[in-house]
């Protein structure tokens, strides 16, 4: 970790946390069930989260591996964002994913997977497009433009209760809920 911020993989960890309590510092999360969302090893998702905790983004509520949004992380997040919260950055205009869109990516996907999985709600369809996406990302020139019609896929597909999810795509697709 860089001493005036998270690395890429810290930034998808304060944002998924930052996401699963809805911005509340209050709130308490997992840190591995946000780990197990983003599709780590526990391990991965507790070295990031005592990185973040070590620069202020996150406090520790629990020994159990319970965490929170200090004041600063949700700040930092809501920043990112801009002024609206919810709003998450887009997908970049280039003709090729960057490596943080990439896991920006995966990480929307992830959420969605798990929302649907808990909900019983994960479709053939819904597979067949999380797997043609993970094709893609996996290339070593991963499509900007078939990326982001496998998400508008997963958005047009996704059960309207997977707030979380739907949210992180809309967001990489700089769309804003009707």
């Amino acid at each position: 970790m860089a001493s005036n911020g998270p690395d890429d993989a810290g930034q998808i960890f304060l944002q998924a946390v930052f996401d699963r309590c809805g911005g509340d510092p209050s709130r308490n999360v997992s840190m591995f069930a946000v780990g197990e969302v983003l599709g780590w090893q526990r391990e991965d998702a507790s070295r990031t989260a005592q990185d973040l905790i070590g620069l202020g983004l996150l406090e520790i509520r629990s020994l159990s591996g319970g965490v929170a949004l200090s004041p600063e992380g949700a700040e930092a997040v809501r920043g990112q964002r801009g002024t609206d919260a919810s709003a998450g950055e887009p997908l970049g205009p280039g003709p090729l994913m960057t490596p943080a869109d990439c896991l920006r990516a995966e990480a929307a996907v992830k959420e969605l997977r798990a929302e649907a999985l808990a909900t019983g709600r994960l479709s053939p369809e819904m597979e067949a497009d999380m797997s043609t996406l993970a094709a893609q990302l996996a290339s070593p020139r991963p499509k900007t433009a078939i990326v982001r019609a496998c998400l508008q896929a997963l958005l047009e597909a996704a059960e309207p209760g997977a707030l979380s999810g739907r949210a992180a795509i809309r967001d990489l697709l700089a769309e804003r809920p009707a």
